[in-house]
């Protein structure tokens, strides 16, 4: 039990006991609360309920946004903003190109990049002239004993072997040498102080040039340390591949060509909450609430005032790499146990979860469906019935996980557990009050206790 939270109410039981007429009262419902013939000072508790919602009726091929009072889960990436997706990298076809506006390689830049060539052809770089003295550019060649890194006003090794073509360098090119790149084709010279005129282009070295653009693989970050970060990404509203900067928070879309995708990477992908925070006031006090979920007749609390939480509801994302995964046939519907996760409610019959994904169903087999079941397991059946394996179940859990829009699954908890927040004191004023929250679902319940005559 809270000590501060106890000792408040005794305290506040024995102003009332002392006299005025006030008593312990109760109020239960949702915002706007009004609390009538209140006495002046500290609310004793404000209980908040957990509570979650849906747009619609999801289906496994149609998710829907699980949505609490702070916002909307979600699966983000630690560097891009809403609304892009991480991929692996990008594939060049000799057409496409990216010129990252207004910024120019400088001589005392390290440039890390990881590529693949097919054929003879530019990589990236900042370049102007064969006699310029401030290039920082690559092109990769085929030729014996080729140059064409270019430093300042030198050029150095840059031999691509036809034997190399389809391999993948992880090159890093610093003011005073290069590394990564083929055997017998790591450089090195003396720094210089310069600074590029032309701004830097990927899979090209000028707008102007007339040699190949990049036939190959760019894989991962292109990265100029200290000054750009390029994420390759997908812009979800209109699907566009291009590379996002981390410093100047900018999206690069190709200047030329189609470009295409090497696969999306989940590898920076965290399980948040999105949206605005709620807001709970009273006159011109606010507070606020942790993320607080419910499913069925279960959900998280969260007393405001000591800041007591209590959870009666867990929460999992599929990514297809569970183990315990089995088909069990229903007739001709395909439906896939699993075993539930540690601490899950059981049952005596079945038990409600929420998912982006799927729909409770408390009785039959309708596809689409979920339920926690009279045992170790849960079961999930997919509305497309050609997912009749455990392989093609875990492959389209994969799938759905590395597009960023994974099945995540809400589920009462066997055995409540306990967490804390920092109170927030609230104090009343005599006579009546008026409590309101404003938070990403509407009709959260709340009960509130204080002193009324």
């Amino acid at each position: 039990m809270n000590y501060r939270s106890t000792l408040q109410k005794l305290l506040w039981l024995k102003r009332a006991a002392g006299g005025g007429g006030y008593t312990e009262t109760t109020i239960s419902g949702t915002s706007p609360l009004l609390l009538s013939n209140a006495k002046k000072g500290e609310l004793i508790s404000l209980l908040q309920y957990g509570k979650v919602t849906q747009a619609s009726t999801p289906t496994p091929g149609a998710p829907v946004d699980i949505v609490c009072n702070n916002g909307t889960l979600q699966m983000v990436d630690d560097e891009l903003p809403s609304g892009y997706k991480r991929i692996t990298g990008i594939t060049y076809d000799s057409s496409v190109y990216y010129q990252i506006t207004d910024f120019f390689l400088k001589g005392s830049d390290t440039i890390r990049i990881s590529f693949s060539v097919e054929k003879a052809c530019n990589v990236f770089g900042c370049y102007t002239t064969t006699s310029a003295t401030n290039n920082y550019s690559l092109y990769a060649s085929t030729a014996s004993n080729a140059k064409y890194l270019r430093y300042a006003g030198g050029t150095y090794k840059s031999q691509f072997a036809t034997s190399t073509f389809g391999q993948r360098f992880d090159v890093i090119i610093t003011p005073t040498g290069s590394s990564g790149m083929p055997s017998g084709q790591n450089d090195t010279w003396s720094e210089a102080d310069f600074t590029a005129t032309s701004a830097l282009c990927i899979a090209h070295t000028s707008p102007s040039g007339t040699s190949s653009k990049l036939d190959g693989n760019i894989y991962g970050n292109i990265v100029v340390d200290g000054r750009l970060k390029l994420v390759p990404c997908i812009r979800t509203n209109d699907s566009v591949i291009g590379y996002y900067d981390t410093y100047t928070e900018t999206f690069y879309a190709p200047v030329a060509g189609t470009p295409a995708s090497l696969g999306y990477d989940p590898s920076h992908l965290s399980l948040k909450v999105v949206g605005t925070l709620e807001v709970i006031t009273l006159g011109e006090q606010t507070a606020s609430a942790v993320d607080l979920y419910s499913v069925g007749t279960y959900a998280d609390t969260q007393d405001i005032i000591s800041g007591a939480i209590t959870r009666k509801v867990g929460m999992v994302v599929l990514d297809g790499t569970e183990t315990s995964w089995a088909l069990s046939d229903s007739g001709t519907t395909h439906r896939f146990r699993g075993v539930k996760p540690s601490g899950c409610y059981t049952p005596s019959s079945r038990a409600a979860i929420v998912s982006t994904h799927f729909t409770y169903i408390s009785a039959g087999q309708t596809l689409g469906g979920a339920f926690i079941g009279a045992s170790t397991y849960w079961y999930f059946i997919p509305t497309d019935q050609t997912i009749d394996t455990v392989e093609k179940w875990k492959a389209y859990l994969t799938d759905q996980y590395t597009q960023g829009t994974p099945v995540i699954v809400v589920y009462p908890l066997a055995t409540e557990t306990a967490e804390s927040a920092t109170a927030q004191p609230l104090i009343l004023e005599e006579g009546t009050n008026t409590l309101t929250a404003t938070a990403e679902v509407s009709d959260i319940q709340f009960d509130v206790t204080y002193l009324a005559k």
